[in-house]
């Protein structure tokens, strides 16, 4: 895969160590594990209705699987963090919804552009072969195995124990900006699904005991000066708060 030089920091291929989705799924049914992975009981609406969705469409079972992003600040003193992807399943409830495999870890100072699409190209090999429950014939490069895939060779064609799909992707602001390209939370033409707000007409707020008010609070601040808000009590609807400008005098609380 490509990745950042240590030295050059120019992208050149290294070997990368990755779980793959169908051999993970696959050992775990092989440990009779497979019926309670198959629990739909904490999936939220959409990922069960893509699931649902997928299964109607295939007439099978699927074990739905989540991909998780974040990264982990390693060193004594924070100076790099590791880049993970690691598989978890939403169905699950009770302890076990926190069950996060890790299937792939980079130090972000290699991470690069071209290093996050080699990497998403084997996942999207390998969960095709998830979804059709077979083991492949040939590497996620359309390549002959390689010497040390002896056991893959021997499996290949054959299938797999269960059938799995992606039902949703995880992660904080940061992990879609830099892995799918998401606006970020400064772009001029900005970030928001849910509102056409941009950076030149949102305002920096310090609320107080106040909940977030969604667009409401875009559509009624955008157009003034205001810096702060200060209910009269925690309960005082937005509209009835009293606005100050905070070049004005301090109010008296």
């Amino acid at each position: 895969m490509r990745v950042l030089h240590k030295r050059s920091k120019q992208p050149t291929k290294q070997w990368v160590a990755i779980w793959l989705p169908h051999e993970l799924a696959h050992c775990i049914a092989d440990h009779s594990l497979a019926e309670k992975f198959l629990n739909k009981s904490g999936l939220d609406p959409s990922s069960l209705l893509h699931l649902e969705e997928c299964e109607r469409k295939a007439n099978q079972t699927f074990l739905g699987i989540g991909l998780w992003g974040d990264g982990v600040p390693v060193n004594w003193d924070r100076s790099d963090s590791i880049e993970t992807l690691a598989i978890s399943f939403p169905g699950l409830t009770g302890a076990d919804r926190n069950v996060r495999i890790p299937v792939v870890g980079l130090s972000k100072k290699q991470c690069c552009n071209e290093t996050w699409l080699d990497v998403f190209d084997v996942l999207q090999w390998s969960f095709c072969h998830c979804a059709t429950g077979t083991w492949p014939e040939e590497r996620h490069d359309n390549k002959s195995w390689l010497p040390s895939d002896r056991r893959r060779r021997q499996q290949a064609g054959g299938d797999l124990l269960v059938k799995a799909v992606l039902v949703e992707v995880r992660g904080d602001w940061e992990f879609f900006a830099r892995v799918f390209g998401f606006p970020r939370w400064n772009t001029k033409k900005g970030c928001c699904w849910r509102c056409n707000t941009k950076p030149n007409k949102a305002l920096f707020l310090k609320m107080y005991e106040v909940p977030w008010p969604g667009d409401f609070l875009i559509s009624k601040m955008a157009t003034t000066t205001t810096k702060h808000i200060k209910p009269q009590t925690p309960n005082t609807p937005l509209e009835n708060q009293k606005i100050r400008n905070p070049k004005s005098k301090r109010m008296k609380s």
